[in-house]
């Protein structure tokens, strides 16, 4: 019984692009429309999703901790702008998400 050889597409065969990799230095511009951003309210939450709709637990937990002390808090959703999640671990040098400012200062992510 003979078998036949698999005939793969070129474009399958071809090696996959990997996404461009992260930053590894921010510019002046970029540092400056980070720290405006970490300054938009007095506490900041950079957070997967948002406070009514969150997209992770941690970030949940971080949002419920603020509002349960009755603090006001304004937020932004890392998912939404891939520039601002990647560039704000390098701005921080905090990797990972949620991240709580207060007067445009990290206090600690989670």
């Amino acid at each position: 019984m003979a078998t036949a050889a698999l005939q793969v597409p070129a474009a399958a065969a071809a090696p996959k692009q990997s996404a461009p990799a992260a930053p590894t230095e921010l510019t002046a511009e970029q540092k400056e429309q980070l720290r405006k951003l970490a300054q938009q309210q007095p506490v900041m939450l950079f957070m997967k999703g948002s406070p009514e709709a969150p997209r992770c637990g941690f970030s949940r937990k971080v949002a419920e901790a603020l509002s349960s002390e009755g603090i006001s808090f304004g937020s932004f959703d890392i998912l939404s702008d891939e520039s601002v999640r990647q560039g704000l671990k390098l701005y921080s040098q905090w990797p990972t998400y949620p991240q709580v400012y207060v007067q445009g200062e990290l206090l600690g992510g989670c």
